[in-house]
């Protein structure tokens, strides 16, 4: 990690993706169902992250009013979840730039009985779907901002040809309420679970941001070991380590991404996750009783 002028440590690209893509694990891999849906994000969705501003900007005099227009446009056009956050300069990848103060982040949710099926292929097919299907929703929602006279800069939920965006998304999507960090390194949401994807528009447009939300996720995940025993690659860790600010677990990259490769993209911890269920009011009902059960026990 470099220090920036503040002083302050970003992240690093992993560039592992890089390096698998490099060495061919996307030939050995595909199917010709996930090379279409590669084939639209990088051939028909990235050429259209940035776009033409309006030079006749719509002013903002009611920003709790544009906030719930923005929020009903993301789902108008397909999104699970939206919310709202401040750009966070320390999860800002070294070398990128995001001059923008607000994120609007999108939550898609992949399908249950394709996240199921992992480690076969159709589970990290699917994964690559929701990407393309996230990613759509979230180039719309850039230009629909920049169509108002704002600037907007679309952070693709599957990143660059590399899988590397500007920057980190789930603490951006933390911060905007949509959840907390699970121990195999997804974002947990009380209604989704473990399989939100997320895509993120950064703009310049005057928004009114969401607050974090806790539920007892990572009390529960300090005693549940299920994606432990359950990783192929045995890259999910047993105890937190510090990292950026606050004790996490740290998946092992290195130890996840062969068998990422070999099954593309595996999500074996996702599908064992408990708070995975099949439906919306399944996965609420365990996420409330689990938040029940650590609050009266003071933690688990």
């Amino acid at each position: 990690m470099s220090v920036d002028e503040r002083g302050v440590r970003r992240p690093k690209q992993p560039g592992i993706i890089r390096r698998l893509i490099e060495e061919g694990f996307e030939e050995t891999t595909s199917s010709p169902e996930n090379d279409e849906y590669r084939r639209i994000i990088y051939e028909e969705q990235h050429p259209r992250v940035t776009g033409p501003v309006n030079p006749h900007r719509v002013e903002v005099t009611d920003v709790a009013a544009m906030t719930r227009q923005i929020k009903e446009v993301a789902l108008s056009l397909g999104a699970d979840k939206v919310g709202i956050c401040r750009i966070d300069p320390d999860h800002v990848y070294e070398g990128s730039e995001v001059p923008y103060k607000y994120g609007v982040v999108l939550g898609k949710q992949m399908e249950v009985e394709k996240v199921m099926t992992a480690p076969q292929p159709p589970a990290g097919v699917e994964a690559t779907r929701i990407y393309m299907v996230l990613g759509e929703i979230t180039v719309r929602l850039g230009q629909y901002i920049r169509d108002l006279g704002y600037e907007a800069m679309v952070h693709h939920p599957r990143g660059d040809r590399y899988c590397e965006s500007e920057i980190l998304f789930i603490p951006h999507a933390i911060a905007a309420g949509f959840g907390e960090l699970g121990r195999h390194g997804s974002l947990i949401n009380d209604e989704h679970g473990s399989l939100l994807r997320l895509g993120i528009v950064s703009t310049d447009l005057p928004l009114q941001v969401d607050r974090p939300r806790e539920f007892s996720v990572q009390a529960y995940c300090d005693v549940c070991t299920r994606c432990v025993h359950a990783c192929p690659g045995g890259a999910i860790p047993l105890e937190r380590c510090w990292r950026r600010g606050s004790y996490r677990y740290i998946v092992d990259t290195e130890k996840c991404l062969p068998t990422f490769a070999r099954t593309d993209g595996c999500t074996i911890c996702l599908k064992v996750c408990s708070y995975t269920r099949e439906t919306v009011e399944e996965t609420k009902r365990i996420s409330d009783k689990i938040h029940a059960f650590v609050q009266s026990r003071g933690r688990v």
